[in-house]
Order: structure tokens, then sequence, then C-alpha cells
């Protein structure tokens, strides 16, 4: 059987004809694509606001619910990647609340707040030097705060502790006591905070 030859006929759909059409015809359906996606965008918002009210009320599992059916709608979020990063450590579920942490670093890198919470979940998951490396990622970003040079320091502190001592340094008094109550103080204080100044933003 002979092979058509390929310049014989053009095909119907790459006429100036049919790309006329396509073209008018993409336009309505575009536009229902924005009005769409705008009010998805809402939805998530809303979700967004219910959840940070949940984390101030330390309703952390149903904030987590929240920001997840949130995600659903945009996924990839900036905004709620981070807080559901919150969201986990609160209910300490730190490998969770690391995986969220990535993303966000992915998708916003010259932020220091992925960094941060993926320094956060680091030290809970014992990973002392991942932990300061992460910290210190984002001081790179902010020299001055203060909040990510306590972390980088209270990690490098359990690090040199646990690389002196024979003994695993989980569940240490020093770690119980001191360090670990420090670096969580700081994360509640850097989310009121955060949460202080966004309440302030004209909307």
């Amino acid at each position: 059987m002979p092979v058509p030859s390929r310049a014989s006929k053009p095909w119907p759909f790459l006429t100036d004809i049919d790309r006329t059409k396509t073209t008018q015809n993409s336009r309505p359906s575009t536009a229902v694509q924005e009005v769409e996606a705008q009010q998805l965008e809402h939805q998530a918002s809303q979700l967004r606001a219910q959840a940070k009210q949940c984390l101030i009320k330390h309703e952390f599992d149903q904030a987590e619910q929240l920001l997840s059916q949130g995600l659903q709608l945009t996924p990839g979020s900036y905004k709620l990647l981070r807080l559901r990063s919150v969201a986990f450590a609160c209910l300490q579920q730190y490998q969770r609340s690391l995986v969220d942490a990535e993303a966000l670093i992915k998708a916003v890198p010259g932020v220091t707040d992925g960094y941060y919470h993926k320094g956060f979940a680091l030290y809970h998951l014992d990973d002392y030097a991942g932990a300061a490396h992460s910290f210190q990622q984002a001081l790179n970003l902010n020299p001055g705060d203060r909040v990510l040079r306590q972390g980088f320091w209270d990690a490098v502190t359990l690090l040199s502790q646990h690389r002196r001592d024979d003994t695993p340094v989980v569940g240490a008094p020093t770690r119980t006591k001191s360090v670990a109550p420090t670096l969580a103080w700081l994360h509640d204080q850097k989310l009121a905070a955060r949460e202080q100044a966004e309440g302030q933003k004209p909307k």
C-alpha cells in the first residue's frame, strides 16, 4: 500500500480558517477558566482564614484538614503550605511538616519560611546537622533574624553534645528541659508575630 504524501493534503485544523475558529472559540473558554480559578482562590483563602483561627485556638487537627482542603483547590499554594507545615509540627507530625517545608522551599527558595520550618522539623527528627544547615540557609537570606539564629545554635549545641556523648541524645535532660522548649517557644512566638502582622495588613 503506498504511503500518502504529507504534502498531498493539509490537515484541516491547520488551515487559516480553522485556526481563526479555534482562536475565537477558545476565548470564552479562557474567560470561564479565569473565573473558575478566581473562585477556587477565594474558597482557598476562606479555608486559610478559618485554619489560622484554628491554629490560634490550638485546634491543630481541624486546621490541618482545612489547609489540606485548600491545597486540593489550589495545589502548591505558598501560604497554605506554610500554615500546614506549622499545623503538622504542632501535631508533632514532623515528617509531614518536613515534606511541606521542602515543597515551600521549592516554590519560593528566596524566602526564609521554608528553611525555618524545615529546620524545625529536622530538629525534632533528631537530624541536628540537617536542622543547623537549614537554619543557616535561612540566615543567609536574613542574617538579623533572632529566631533563626536561636534555632541554629540550639541545633549546633545538640549536634556537638551528640558527637561528644557515647549515649544517644534522645530523651536526655538537656534536650527536654532546656533546648527544645526554647525552640518550641520561639516557634510559637514567630507564628504569633506573623499572625499579628498579617492582621494589620489592609485586606
